[in-house]
């Protein structure tokens, strides 16, 4: 049975990432806690492992976050699709070791740009046994 250590975040539409690595993959996020996020994107011809860095940003201020440490929890088929009616895919993060500097940039994302679901709403990140 799996369980989540901190309430997600519902993404405003403006807010994106952008995987880095072994090359970059980009989507838009869905949901951010502290501990991750899931975004969607469009699927190319290259896996998506071996990505290990993730920058966060929003296309309408100047907010970015870059280098935070990461890695894949899931990649699914997600049931959206995208502009041309393509088929999306979900991928889930979590994040790795931040340092105090992507702590206090992120905090400040979410009081900034982000409101907390309902509970009943909520979904939920950080993986647990």
């Amino acid at each position: 049975m799996e369980s989540r250590k901190h309430t997600r975040l519902i993404a405003r539409d403006d807010s994106f990432v952008e995987l880095k690595g072994d090359g970059v993959r980009g989507g838009m996020i869905l949901d951010i806690s502290p501990g991750g996020l899931s975004f969607s994107y469009l699927p190319e011809e290259t896996p998506i492992d071996g990505f290990n860095y993730v920058e966060i940003y929003q296309a309408k201020n100047q907010f970015r976050l870059s280098g935070v440490p990461c890695a894949i929890v899931y990649d699914t088929f997600d049931s959206a699709t995208g502009p041309q009616g393509d088929t999306c895919r979900r991928c889930g993060l979590r994040f790795g070791q931040m340092k105090d500097e992507h702590k206090n940039k992120l905090k400040l994302f979410f009081e900034q740009f982000y409101h907390r679901v309902e509970k009943r709403l909520a979904v939920t990140d950080e993986y647990s046994e």
